[in-house]
């Protein structure tokens, strides 16, 4: 890890502008792995189901802006969150809380247990819009989206980052080694009643039902606020447009529209640079759009 970071850190010159996301990239994969085995040991750790009321079971006051649940992307966990979380927390939002689903199972599969999630946020929270914010990360925008569309009484806004809305490539080797390693695997996971058949992985695909369904504008909900952010430098987004990612609601160039250079698909939920910038935009949002309504008499 040191290796790549001296990498990194070398004058410009020396490296390509792609190179040196590469390297920020795997960076921040090892850093994913570091955060997802600390989150295991924790867990494990863990004291008996009781045993103490952690400030996370109280009733938080959240009247000013709306609960806030963040959903990780494929092959991640909930601990992927950890920076975006802090970030959010420093711009003053009160209650933001981490998703942690089945990325490998069928998207559809997970929505029943992101309901039950914001169920929770909704009542401990009581916002007076009666709705929640939605954060997701690669596929967890994807199922940020659809759940919109399946609760659009729940959700006030969507925050996509870097979801493959019109598919990637990536995702048909993700399926393809799902292909090949989940024969021997899925008899040992099914007795642990864990879902690993890449489900999702081929459902993200380009020109795949599922995306052209959820990205029917027929099907988007007038009462949600869609916001897309995306980055010139994704290399899950090889081969697909990084533009207008999403078919309705703003779309956002983190290089062009935020002024942060060379963020990769990990990079928007790791680079400080860049979720210092995400953090204030969405705040921004949240913040205009209550001005507007206050204005209006809403």
């Amino acid at each position: 890890m040191g290796l790549f970071q001296k990498i990194v850190e070398q004058p410009q010159h020396s490296l390509t502008m792609l190179e040196r996301v590469l390297c920020k990239e795997f960076l921040y994969a090892l850093k994913n792995i570091q955060l997802v085995t600390l989150s295991y040991v924790n867990y494990r750790n863990r004291p008996p189901n009781g045993a103490c009321a952690t400030q996370e079971e109280k009733r938080v006051a959240c009247h000013e802006f709306n609960p806030i649940r963040t959903l990780h992307g494929w092959g991640q966990t909930s601990a992927a969150q950890s920076d975006l979380e802090l970030a959010l927390q420093r711009e003053g939002f009160p209650y933001v809380r981490k998703g942690c689903y089945n990325p490998f199972s069928y998207i559809d599969a997970n929505l029943e247990y992101l309901d039950k999630k914001v169920n929770e946020d909704l009542e401990r929270t009581r916002p007076a819009s009666g709705k929640v914010d939605l954060i997701g990360h690669s596929l967890g925008g994807i199922l940020a989206k659809r759940y919109s569309q399946k609760h659009p009484d729940k959700v006030q806004r969507v925050f996509q980052l870097g979801a493959p809305n019109h598919g990637t490539f990536a995702a048909v080797l993700g399926y393809a080694s799902f292909v090949g390693m989940v024969p021997p695997l899925k008899q040992v996971l099914a007795k642990f009643r864990v879902c690993l058949d890449g489900s999702s992985a081929l459902q993200m695909t380009p020109h795949h039902p599922f995306l052209r369904e959820i990205n029917d504008i027929r099907n988007l909900p007038r009462a949600v606020e869609f916001y897309s952010i995306c980055t010139e430098y994704d290399e899950v987004m090889v081969g697909v447009h990084n533009t207008e990612h999403c078919n309705v609601g703003a779309n956002v160039n983190v290089e062009r529209d935020l002024g942060v250079p060379h963020v990769g698909h990990l990079g928007l939920i790791h680079d400080p640079r860049a979720l210092h910038a995400i953090a204030r935009y969405i705040k921004e949002q949240v913040v205009g759009k209550e001005r507007e309504e206050i204005r209006h008499g809403v």
